[in-house]
């Protein structure tokens, strides 16, 4: 008994480290399904509670619907790449927990604005 309440304790204290950001980005990674782009279309679903659909940056566009920051293209070891930057950590499709601006293994090349070409769409 001694055990599990140690255990429990234990895991009540790590979910509550977690932030709102944190949480969303978890829920966003469940709910998204990778798929590259025929064309270089950008989009943003309406909710990252609900399944959604693209790659890299249609994710980075996604999230920074539910919890603001910007979007950057990025140079990574396997290429280009999209991510988004709020308050100093980077959240992308790749990484399950978000990484601090200065521990990010990539080049940080230029933000990208969605209102030049995207597209919204409602998932809800």
């Amino acid at each position: 008994m001694k055990t599990f309440i140690t255990c429990m304790a234990v895991f009540i204290s790590a979910c509550s480290f977690s932030s709102k950001e944190e949480m969303a980005h978890l829920t966003a990674l469940r709910n998204f399904e990778y798929r590259a782009d025929l064309d270089d279309e950008w989009n943003a679903y309406t909710s990252i509670e609900n399944h959604f659909v693209g790659d890299c940056e249609d994710y980075a566009f996604t999230l920074q619907r539910a919890i603001g920051g910007d979007v950057f293209y990025v140079i990574i070891k396997q290429g280009a790449h999209a991510v988004l930057i709020n308050d100093g950590l980077i959240y992308d499709n790749i990484h399950r927990w978000p990484v601090l601006v200065d521990n990010y293994n990539g080049k940080i090349i230029m933000k990208m604005n969605f209102n030049e070409r995207g597209s919204l769409i409602d998932n809800n």
